[in-house]
């Protein structure tokens, strides 16, 4: 079994170091989902991208009641 390494800004790939670090200064603290998707930092990227359009359009999850 491989041990998947969960990244800090100062572990990660250097092209995945400015998004971390970005996100524990947002939100005080890095995800589980960015610190692992940090070992590939163009997937990180993509979804850091990908939940910003989500953020633009009014689609929700949730029903409204």
């Amino acid at each position: 079994m491989t041990n998947y390494v969960f990244h800090t800004p100062e572990t990660a790939p250097e092209a995945a170091r400015s998004i971390l670090a970005g996100a524990q200064q947002k939100l005080r603290f890095v995800p589980n989902l960015y610190a692992g998707l940090a070992n590939a930092p163009a997937v990180l990227e993509a979804y850091i991208a990908l939940s910003g359009y989500f953020d633009k359009t009014s689609l929700t999850l949730m029903p409204q009641v």
